[in-house]
């Protein structure tokens, strides 16, 4: 855990020539109090960053990297996170209401129980992400790439799915209640009727 804020606290100090440009200041609070609200960390490389439960309400952090970050908990309540690198991450818990996502890649994350309410991810990546028992009510996932993406127990009512991909995916016990899903496709996708395949090549 000390190597790793250490290699944070040094990521952020790097000149700006070379680096990503944030707030520098943001980064140094966030790393201090485990929180920093409204913060600006656009661009910011936080790989490996280990906020648990941090508070990060308002916080810019569009087109940031986060990935392998360990999220779990933390409140990202938020519309600048959009185009951030998520692969990997730990977002176990976290919320995540109403938060722009559009474009992000969350491919193979761990998002497991995580609050996505209102959640904006159109045209987002989450090829192989682990969502069993997330709240995506009324969410917005139009075009969304959910290849092999684990949704087992969430709670999609609302969602809207449409021309989003769901091949190998796993909708078992899903509550899909008043989706929107013209022009989803689903092949090879585990649901309650059976594997469903009608949009195979």
């Amino acid at each position: 855990m000390k190597y790793r804020i250490t290699c944070f606290v040094l990521a952020l100090f790097v000149p700006l020539s070379t680096a990503s440009a944030f707030d520098e200041s943001h980064g140094s609070k966030l790393h201090a109090l485990n929180k920093c609200v409204g913060c600006d960390l656009g661009l910011a490389d936080l790989q490996n960053l280990d906020p648990s439960y941090a508070n990060l309400t308002g916080a810019v952090l569009r087109n940031a990297n986060l990935s392998a970050a360990v999220l779990s908990g933390a409140k990202l309540t938020s519309e600048g996170i959009r185009g951030a690198i998520l692969q990997g991450a730990l977002l176990r818990n976290g919320n995540l209401i109403g938060a722009v996502l559009s474009a992000s890649s969350l491919t193979d994350a761990d998002s497991r129980s995580v609050i996505l309410q209102e959640v904006l991810l159109r045209n987002g990546n989450l090829v192989g992400a682990v969502l069993s028992t997330s709240s995506l009510t009324d969410a917005n996932i139009r075009g969304a790439i959910l290849q092999g993406v684990l949704l087992r127990n969430a709670n999609l009512m609302g969602t809207v799915l449409s021309r989003a991909n769901l091949t190998d995916a796993d909708v078992r016990d899903a509550v899909l209640k008043k989706i929107w899903n013209t022009g989803t496709i689903y092949c090879n996708t585990k649901t309650n009727w059976g594997i469903e395949n009608r949009d195979c090549p």
